[in-house]
């Protein structure tokens, strides 16, 4: 590919990412200002520029790890899944609303366990019950 040939085929991505990242909701451009906006989807566009080559080789090598894992293991689906999971889950493409913390950006996906995710949530706090329900547990009394 000749260098001209390589220039237009960059513009022509960082164009269509300005298209379909860019746009956001009227009250959330309102909110934040249209050139709020508009710098968030740029920063956005720019940051797909590393992002997505790295999330594509790893979703990648990560497809290819799990195909190992399975003839490795004696054909274990569950372990090759869980490398499969992890490897091609997550986000692809980074939007605005990630630039501002609204969406998490999650590089690698959750594998789980017999249906249940392996990343621990936290665990709930047993209320104590000589405690009425109306105070909030945090509360220091």
């Amino acid at each position: 590919m000749r260098v001209g040939q390589w220039r237009r085929a960059v513009a022509g991505s960082v164009l269509g990412g300005l298209l379909v990242a860019g746009i956001a909701t009227e009250a959330a451009a309102e909110e934040r200002g249209y050139w709020a906006e508009a710098g968030l989807g740029v920063g956005s566009v720019l940051a797909n520029v590393a992002y997505m080559p790295a999330k594509i080789t790893y979703a990648a090598l990560g497809t290819v790890t799990g195909g190992l894992a399975y003839a490795l293991t004696g054909g274990s689906y569950e372990t090759a899944q869980n490398v499969w999971t992890a490897s091609l889950g997550g986000s692809y493409v980074v939007v605005p609303d990630m630039l501002t913390g609204e969406r998490p950006l999650q590089f690698a996906g959750a594998p789980e366990v017999a249906g249940k995710s392996i990343v621990e949530e936290p665990m709930s706090v047993a209320r104590d019950p000589g405690v009425p329900a109306e105070y909030p547990i945090d509360t220091q009394y």
